[in-house]
């Protein structure tokens, strides 16, 4: 099973929720024909796009999140009058792929390691 820190997975996607008027904050990478997984995140407000690629689908989740979490605090320094509300800074958060392709995310314990 592999796994990364979620913490610009859930900034990510805490972005999406609050400032895309429909509020879907969904990641599905896909598979493309060369057998590359690639993750598209649209960031609203920002309007930008970002292609995270991967062998495999955290990867390229993971690599997609690390590119939109720069944009994100990029635009924060420049507006500092927009405010996002935050309430996962605190959580330690780990996003895991089975053998079998599924994803899940976990809220870590303190104290916890995986």
């Amino acid at each position: 099973m592999k796994q990364i820190e979620a913490k610009e997975v859930i900034k990510t996607m805490n972005w999406i929720a609050q400032a895309d008027e429909d509020g879907q904050s969904v990641l599905e990478p896909t598979l493309n024909k060369k057998g590359i997984y690639e993750c598209v995140v649209h960031l609203p407000l920002i309007e930008k796009t970002v292609i995270g690629i991967g062998d495999y689908k955290l990867e390229s989740i993971d690599n997609a999140t690390k590119q939109s979490s720069k944009l994100i605090d990029e635009y924060l320094e420049e507006n500092p009058e927009h405010k996002v509300k935050d309430a996962f800074s605190d959580s330690r958060y780990v996003l895991e792929e089975d053998d079998n392709g599924y994803l899940c995310i976990h809220l870590m314990q303190e104290g916890a390691y995986c």
